[in-house]
């Protein structure tokens, strides 16, 4: 029986490259086509390759960190930039003139009065004036002192021209009876009696004209008393003048002393006004002013300084209260919310001349005011900003048309993407839009 071939019996053996291609075409060199030459200093540096099990765990960890960086933004913008509104309010206006519109005003009044306050001030001023008079004088040394007690707890009468000597033995005078009071006891301490006098020297002259001294009580000597009663000088012991002496004419002191009072008068009021609190409306009419001269020692020379003393007393009004019952009478319509006045300069005040006098023991004035007077509606930020806690962005117009002090009102958002009103009172604030307000 005839054998089967087998497979690898029959199967064509394969061509080598040699055997298929002609014998020109195995010894034609390749053809290039389309190829840039790249300078060998242009070529980047060759990198080993990356598996591919490494190049797909960095790009994971790529994407992990980008998603970790958002989430974190987005936390800081909720959680750490706490958002803000900021709401400008225009108040309901009213305009209404007063002509010579009487108020009566009180130091101590009972809630709701209108009310004043006294503010009190002193300044001095001095001036050079030349002594181009002649005059003769003769005027004794003066000053005030005090004498001590120190003998015992019984008072001592001491009579009119007593005499007290200094320590360089000049001899000066009271010029009326006092008593000593006597020792007490304070806090279980002896404290010995005192009192303040004037004295005068014995005789005209500079030569009892001397600073500071102590003193001792001649008509107690050879007693106990002598060494216990002793007095002190409270400045020095001056103005003693004996003879022709330069002296300031009658028309040079006028003169001076009328420009001193002016100058005080004008210092004075820019003093009070820089004082006044800001809840509170000052007037000059509304003043009281008083000029002394301070006496200062008298000298033998070509010029003089005279000295001035201005005191004022000035009455200041309580805006809140005085401003209520301005309003009141200037508006007699029933108003859900009490306006105040703000345009408090633009307004005069009048006062009588006797009101004035009582200053400073009356506790009450009436004032008269004209002028075209300016008056907003009171608005109180706490309401509002408890009104809008929590509301919807889009429901504040609505929620402040319900105040009948508000004529408009805006609202800014410090963050776009906020849908509600802050829950917090220290995210608002709040602008009060008040127009031609001069003084609040």
């Amino acid at each position: 029986m005839a054998m089967r071939p087998i497979i690898q019996d029959i199967k064509r053996p394969r061509k080598t490259l040699r055997e298929v291609l002609p014998k020109e075409e195995l010894h034609r060199p390749p053809e290039v086509k389309n190829i840039n030459v790249v300078s060998e200093t242009t070529l980047p540096p060759t990198l080993p390759p990356l598996s591919r099990s490494r190049r797909g765990g960095r790009s994971h960890r790529g994407w992990l960190w980008l998603l970790v960086v958002v989430v974190l933004a987005i936390a800081g913008l909720v959680f750490g930039w706490e958002g803000k509104v900021s709401i400008v309010v225009t108040p309901k206006q009213e305009e209404f003139r007063l002509v010579e519109m009487p108020i009566t005003v009180q130091r101590t009044a009972e809630e709701g009065a209108p009310i004043f306050r006294l503010v009190n001030l002193e300044m001095t001023d001095s001036k050079i004036l030349p002594s181009a008079g002649r005059e003769q004088v003769s005027r004794k040394a003066s000053g005030r002192v005090i004498i001590y007690n120190r003998y015992n707890q019984s008072s001592q009468r001491l009579i009119k021209t007593t005499r007290l000597e200094a320590t360089n033995g000049k001899i000066y005078r009271i010029d009326e009876a006092v008593i000593v009071p006597g020792q007490k006891v304070v806090d279980g301490k002896l404290v010995d009696g005192q009192v303040e006098v004037m004295v005068y020297a014995d005789a005209p002259g500079e030569e009892y004209n001397q600073p500071a001294t102590d003193f001792t009580i001649p008509g107690f000597r050879g007693t106990p008393q002598y060494s216990k009663f002793t007095a002190k000088s409270q400045g020095p012991l001056s103005g003693g003048a004996l003879g022709e002496w330069q002296v300031v004419t009658d028309n040079d002191r006028q003169a001076g002393e009328a420009e001193l009072s002016t100058n005080l008068r004008t210092k004075l009021i820019s003093g009070v006004a820089a004082q006044v609190p800001p809840e509170f409306a000052f007037y000059e009419p509304l003043t009281q002013f008083s000029f002394e001269e301070i006496e200062r020692p008298a000298t033998n020379n070509s010029t003089y300084e005279l000295a001035m003393r201005g005191q004022l007393t000035a009455v200041i009004l309580d805006k809140a209260s005085v401003g209520r019952a301005l309003v009141t009478k200037g508006l007699p319509k029933s108003l859900d919310y009490s306006p105040t006045v703000t345009n408090w300069s633009n307004l005069a005040v009048t006062i009588s001349s006797a009101d004035l006098k009582s200053l400073p023991d009356t506790n009450k004035l009436t004032i008269n005011f004209s002028g075209v007077a300016q008056a907003y509606w009171q608005i109180s930020e706490s309401e509002i900003i408890n009104s809008l806690m929590g509301a919807r962005k889009n429901s504040y117009s609505n929620i402040l048309a319900s105040f009948p002090a508000i004529s408009g009102a805006e609202a800014r958002f410090s963050v776009p993407w906020m849908n509600r009103f802050p829950d917090r009172s220290e995210q608002y604030d709040i602008e009060i839009n008040l127009t031609d307000d001069d003084d609040i």
